[in-house]
């Protein structure tokens, strides 16, 4: 499986615009995890699964939502392999081990990593470093 970024966020997915149009027409998917309250299931698809069903599935004109049988607690790995297959980014929305991304204004999106290094990136400097492989890992100390 090809790496998938993650990016913890704690704005709404609308503040995020600029970067995914980007990212889509850089041929990039982009993804959404929420992982704070998420609200319930529709009835129906809360019912199927109560009923014994494995996955249900509701599809909109423009939307599909997918829910799902888990027991126990959600796996970020197993949500990723599971859900978002194909995303080169996911942006979480909640509380993750993974870098935070906030816009810093004029343009510009700062990426605070883990250990308190920052980055500002331009939206097109933050698009690319999605093409490598841990642009955001914490830098190795120089010995």
């Amino acid at each position: 499986m090809r790496r998938i970024h993650l990016l913890r966020v704690a704005e709404e997915a609308e503040i995020y615009r600029p970067l995914l149009v980007a990212a889509g027409e850089a041929g990039l998917c982009v993804g959404w995890l929420e992982l704070q309250a998420p609200p319930p299931p529709p009835a129906t698809l809360g019912g199927a699964l109560a009923a014994g069903n494995e996955r249900a599935v509701a599809v909109g004109e423009s939307w599909t939502l997918a829910a799902r049988a888990r027991k126990g607690p959600a796996r970020l790995r197993e949500l990723l392999r599971q859900q978002f297959l194909g995303c080169t980014l996911v942006l979480v929305h909640g509380e993750a081990d993974a870098p935070a991304l906030a816009p810093a204004g004029d343009g510009e999106w700062r990426i605070t990593i883990p250990g308190g290094t920052e980055r500002r990136l331009a939206l097109e400097q933050l698009v690319a470093a999605l093409r490598e492989p841990r642009p955001f890992a914490p830098a190795e100390p120089v010995t």
